[in-house]
């Protein structure tokens, strides 16, 4: 077993690992409140992984952005454990309400908040823009899946809210501030002052672009350990009522079965990408399931003891999956 690694596995994953527990530990004594998370995820959602995705993807070369195979993989990926799991929910016979929030914890996975932070520690700059990439491109795409199956098994009357909801879903402030980035790389570079690029600004321009550059990152950057503080505080260990046997397929597909796959994908499929884009791309594919879900299941009236037992122990499996994948990909 190769002791470097190990020890490289621990330095990425025990920070990570370690916010989470502290946050849970000043929810459970009453140190942090309801309304100190509801800050705390207020700030976060809205200023500090905006500024930082924002200006991660502004100040790199436009064509550094564009890592179609990284994209793809991690679209098929989802599809495809999207596929198994509508099959496995019918096989089963599933209840309706049981069986769309099994499908969609296999692959709704929280890089926004755990998968920035890793995917940084883990592959530095390069592994930040890739969560933001997926978080720009692939997530929004089976986001919107996920609320027209909600539609499936919702009562009629949410029906304005399933449309609310994706449009929700298309204009939030991580997915608006990805393709602002995007937008401004692609323009900077087409001037030619981007980076890489020739051409020069005026000094008084570039020094408040430095500045504007400081201060966000500075911002996001501090976003990162708050949201993993604010995900430690919701955690709670609940019964897993009757419903063990979906919530430990839908635990497995989201740890085990949905990174494999997306390892064979970009092995098989794309041979020629470097080990740092397979590497992330199987590392947030092996993200628990995002604490969002919980918040969706709450508001659509679908099972939230359910859902909350998969959070649970997704998590809980994470602390040991996700440096096992690291072992494998690094």
């Amino acid at each position: 077993m190769d002791t470097v690694k190990l020890l490289e596995i621990i330095r990425i994953t025990f920070p990570v690992f370690a916010l989470l527990g502290l946050g849970n530990i000043l929810s459970r004594t009453g140190k942090m409140t309801d309304a100190h998370q509801s800050f705390l995820n207020w700030f976060v959602y809205f200023i500090s992984l905006p500024a930082l995705i924002f200006v991660g993807m502004a100040t790199q070369p436009f064509s550094s952005l564009l890592n179609t195979d990284f994209i793809f993989a991690t679209l098929l990926s989802m599809l495809a454990i999207f596929l198994i799991y509508i099959l496995i929910s019918v096989i089963l016979r599933l209840d309706k309400k049981i069986a769309v929030v099994m499908i969609f914890c296999t692959y709704w996975s929280n890089v926004a908040y755990m998968g920035f932070p890793l995917a940084e520690s883990a592959y530095g700059e390069h592994g930040f823009l890739l969560a933001a990439v997926v978080n720009a491109v692939s997530m929004p795409i089976f986001v919107i899946v996920s609320f027209v199956m909600i539609g499936l098994c919702a009562d009629d009357k949410k029906g304005s809210g399933i449309v609310n909801s994706i449009r929700a879903a298309l204009v939030n402030p991580i997915l608006l501030a990805s393709f602002a980035g995007i937008a401004y790389a692609w323009v900077a570079d087409a001037l030619g002052f981007g980076a890489g690029g020739g051409a020069s600004l005026p000094i008084a321009f570039e020094e408040a672009f430095w500045i504007c550059e400081i201060i966000l990152k500075n911002v996001g950057t501090m976003g990162l350990s708050l949201a993993l503080i604010a995900v430690g505080g919701k955690l709670r260990f609940r019964s897993f009522g009757k419903n063990v046997l979906p919530m430990l397929l839908s635990v497995v597909g989201k740890l085990l079965i949905l990174p494999l796959i997306t390892l064979v994908i970009m092995k098989t499929l794309f041979p020629s990408s470097p080990k740092d884009v397979v590497g992330v791309a199987v590392l947030l594919m092996t993200l628990p399931t995002a604490v969002t879900v919980a918040v969706i299941a709450a508001q659509f009236k679908l099972d939230e003891e359910f859902t909350s037992s998969i959070l649970a122990v997704s998590l809980l499996g994470g602390v040991v999956m996700i440096p096992f994948w690291l072992y494998i990909v690094l």
